[in-house]
């Protein structure tokens, strides 16, 4: 988080830690935390949007050796960029 690796997701913005499991990413074991972030989206292209809006987003904490090493959406298992 701190890294700047990802910059979308800190502890700021997480309003849910979800329970810790083993899983794999990469063909490598971490310890899996899922977490619920508020996310800024941009307006819509339209006459009437105003500004930024605020969605929630569902990632999981890859760690290992005590540091979280990636973030990927929970339900597409991508990267969180």
């Amino acid at each position: 988080m701190h890294n700047g690796e990802v910059t979308s997701i800190n502890p700021h913005n997480v309003t849910r830690y979800g329970s810790a499991y083993i899983g794999s990413y990469n063909n490598r074991l971490y310890w899996m935390v899922p977490v619920e972030y508020g996310k800024l989206v941009p307006p819509a292209r339209d006459f009437y949007s105003r500004g930024y809006g605020m969605i929630m987003a569902e990632a999981i904490a890859c760690v290992r050796n005590g540091r979280v090493e990636h973030w990927i959406y929970k339900k597409s298992r991508t990267p969180v960029r």
